[in-house]
């Protein structure tokens, strides 16, 4: 029986590609069976509790109590509903094991058409690759869904005409499910009508003549292409909010896109280009780049325009914003193992006659080829489930089931709820996506990832609330406990920590919890309040362990992520004895750690206990690298406790030993602090140079070029913080003074319009641009 055009052949039989299969298969469970991590997880859920316990979806902000007047299109509903019932019949294990489980049918989908390329280890090789590169959004988050319906849609908009036809109008149905999953569902009808196109435009051009092999030259299955396209299209209304959630997509687009507000201040949204060191994830997807591009030009008598135009558009869409990276690689190696496979076919066509420009050479997989993948692929996967993936990359994960409550604030929103303390609360954008199901019914939240409900506004004051003009804005909104993120809120802890009207009650590993001394708090004040110079104990068993049980037998390895960020906690607040007792507990548990043991040396350093240190030192036999770590840790120790001098050569030492940026911008800010300007200024040359997109340190160069009466550097210097972040609107004022200084009117003008349109209520930018506006242009 003849085989219908285009249907790849089945593949040979043989033991060896079902070994490195098998291997990829345990290096995408070892990525995949991941416990969850995501910061936007606990808003998921109660999404998901919403819907269930309203039967409908939400109209305005049900969550916070910030903006309850704006409207929220919730277009995630479905996909909500089904985490939220899952995690109650098994719990955060059960999301983790039904994400794998839609992670692995969606790369069952894409390979399946080319599984006769798959014979070849190479392409073994190809897919491991694909597996690592998309391994960054292996998370449980409604993207899971666009995955799994792309590759639906790619399974059957590219199947031969005669096999398409069973399925074509499955795909209404399936975007309906999308529209109701995910707000880039558009992704739907935009590959419905570029396969509509591309058969559209097959019967127009003189192509070759196995060109297209998935698309038709038939008039009438172009218009049938299109009628399903139009179907699938029709089908984006279909949602419980009509044309606006029909449209959601573009209004998304418009505020987190390339240039915006918040394409520049959220990491996933900017471009993998913008700077800073490639991820291992981030290298794999540039490679498998690299291997489609390769694909495509030796496939190029079989072009397929549906194809190409697919992955041209990814690819710019990866270069976006790295949250689109892991959809370009998955439709990445489905069309690199298309081409391959379509190249294997017209081989072996020529090997039965057929006519075909290739030459008729077998394709024989290589056993030795696939057991040595196989090998490598399953140390890979040893690797990762080893955790020794995630802690080489500094990455919030670790392999197995459950919730991993290291990057949740659980502990605080506890202690909250166990102390009633009155509300409302302030926090991080994380810790609110988490408090928006932990804290549901106590404790409405301030903000959360919903960054469509808030809108740009809103997050620009919050941010500002989070800095200097806390005071105003934690009187707007009467906020009586402040619930921080150590790592996003140094100068409004300092703030509030001054402040004769807060109190801390509360450290861990990266929050702290203080609370406005009012009389509904005298009893939490009186029972937990922390002085920082004082001694502190634990008040539960600290909860970082070496790996125990199945994790120990499999050779895992774990960070003593708690004593360490307890020791950034206390050095925060200004305690490094503290610091130190809490490393040396973790010590107790950990004593081999190197981290921990390089960390107790640069506090031995910082609090002048020099023989320690150097025995310390001695012990663990540092590299440069980590000398000058704790040479930096004790200048940082040293400055806290006004010995400036002692800092400065320690810092200085730090960067003979290791240059590091910074470390040059923390001596630079001593130096300047010093009055010693010119070396402050070379040190922030330095810094630049080795981080250019670090926009401290242009404005401290600026700084210190008007200090050295250099006012070209310093406009050089301003312009180019405003290049990588033009949000700043202090810069923007200070260059406009000094542009006015010159004389230049009309650009002193623009700075300070530039400055208000950032800030409106900014009153020096105003007085100002009034007073600018009266010189000449």
């Amino acid at each position: 029986m003849t085989r219908p055009t285009g249907e790849i052949a089945a593949p040979r039989r043989g033991w060896a590609p079902a070994v490195s299969l098998a291997a990829a298969l345990l290096l995408l469970l070892s990525l995949s069976l991941q416990q969850v991590w995501n910061v936007d997880y606990g808003v998921l859920l109660r999404i998901g509790q919403f819907v269930w316990q309203n039967r409908a979806v939400p109209a305005h902000d049900v969550i916070s109590y910030t903006v309850t007047d704006h409207q929220w299109i919730e277009l995630r509903w479905l996909f909500c509903l089904l985490v939220y019932g899952a995690w109650n019949l098994g719990g955060a294990a059960l999301t983790v094991v039904a994400a794998a489980v839609m992670l692995i049918t969606t790369y069952a989908l894409l390979l399946w058409p080319s599984r006769r390329a798959l014979v070849a280890w190479p392409a073994v090789v190809a897919l491991g690759i694909a597996i690592l590169g998309a391994a960054g959004r292996y998370v449980v988050r409604p993207e899971l869904a666009t995955y799994l319906l792309t590759a639906v849609f790619l399974f059957v908009l590219d199947q031969p005409r005669l096999r398409r036809g069973r399925w074509l109008w499955l795909l209404p149905l399936l975007q309906v499910v999308w529209v109701n999953s995910h707000t880039v569902f558009i992704f739907g009808p935009l590959i419905a009508w570029t396969y509509a196109g591309a058969a559209f435009l097959k019967t127009v051009l003189p192509l070759p003549r196995r060109a297209h092999e998935a698309v038709s030259r038939s008039f009438g299955e172009a218009l049938r292409l299109a009628a399903a396209a139009l179907a699938v299209t029709a089908a984006c209304w279909v949602n419980p909010y009509g044309q606006r959630g029909a449209l959601l997509p573009i209004l998304l687009a418009r505020e987190i896109g390339a240039g915006s507000f918040l394409g520049r201040w959220i990491d996933e949204f900017r471009s993998p280009f913008s700077g800073g060191v490639w991820s291992w994830d981030l290298r794999a997807a540039a490679l498998l780049a690299v291997l489609n591009l390769a694909g495509f030009l030796a496939n190029y008598r079989r072009l397929s325009v549906a194809r190409l135009a697919l992955c041209a558009g990814l690819t710019y869409l990866g270069g976006l914003a790295v949250r689109n990276v892991a959809l370009f690689v998955l439709v990445s190696i489905w069309a690199l193992l298309r081409n391959v496979a379509e190249m294997l076919e017209a081989r072996s066509s020529a090997g039965r006659g057929a006519p075909m420009p290739l030459p008729a050479a077998p394709c024989r997989p290589n056993a030795l080829g696939h057991v040595a993948v196989g090998l490598l692929l399953t140390a890979g996967a040893w690797y990762v489930a080893t955790d020794r993936y995630a802690i080489g990359l500094g990455s919030p994960r670790r392999f197995g089931l459950g919730m991993d409550e290291r990057n949740y604030a659980k502990a605080a929103v506890d202690f909250l709820i166990a102390e009633k303390a009155e509300g409302p609360v302030f926090h991080s954008m994380p810790d609110g996506s988490y408090m928006a199901w932990a804290g549901a019914g106590r404790y409405p939240v301030h903000v959360d990832g919903r960054l469509e409900v808030y809108g740009e506004a809103f997050l620009r004051n919050w941010i500002r609330g989070s800095n200097q003009e806390w005071e105003p804005y934690f009187a707007k909104w009467g906020i009586n406990v402040a619930m921080l993120q150590r790592e996003h809120f140094g100068t409004l802890i300092e703030g509030l920590r001054r402040s004769p009207q807060w109190v801390l009650v509360y450290v861990d590993h990266r929050e702290l919890i203080l609370v406005r001394d009012i009389p509904q708090h005298t009893d939490l004040i009186r029972r937990c309040r922390i002085d920082p110079s004082q001694p502190w104990q634990p008040r539960a068993p600290e909860p970082d362990a070496p790996p125990a049980g199945w994790r120990r037998a499999i050779g895992a390895i774990e960070r003593p992520w708690y004593a360490l960020g307890l020791a950034e906690t206390w050095l925060l607040l200004g305690s490094p004895e503290n610091a130190a007792a809490a490393v040396q507990r973790g010590l107790e548990r950990f004593p081999r750690d190197r981290e921990l043991g390089l960390l107790l040396a640069g506090l031995d350093y910082g609090l002048e206990r020099g023989a320690d240190a150097a025995r310390l030192m001695a012990d663990l036999g540092p590299t440069p690298v980590e000398a000058a770590g704790a040479r930096h840790l004790a200048a940082r120790v040293l400055a806290g406790r006004g010995n400036a001098d002692a800092a400065i050569a320690a810092l200085e030492e730090s960067v003979r030993l290791a240059p590091d940026a910074g470390a040059y911008g923390a001596l630079a800010r001593l130096l300047a602090g010093a009055g010693r300007v010119i070396r402050a200024r070379e040190c922030y040359e330095q810094a630049t140079r080795l981080s250019p997109r670090q926009v401290e340190h242009w404005v401290g160069l600026g700084m210190c070029c008007e200090q050295a009466a250099d006012p070209d550097g310093a406009v050089r210097a301003y312009t180019e913080a405003l290049r990588i972040d033009g949000s700043r609107a202090e810069i923007h004022n200070q260059l406009g003074i000094l542009y006015a200084k010159r004389g230049d009117a009309a650009a002193a003008r623009r700075c300070f319009e530039r400055a208000l349109a950032v800030k409106p209520d900014y009153a020096s930018a105003r007085a100002n641009l009034q007073r600018v506006s009266q010189m000449n242009p």
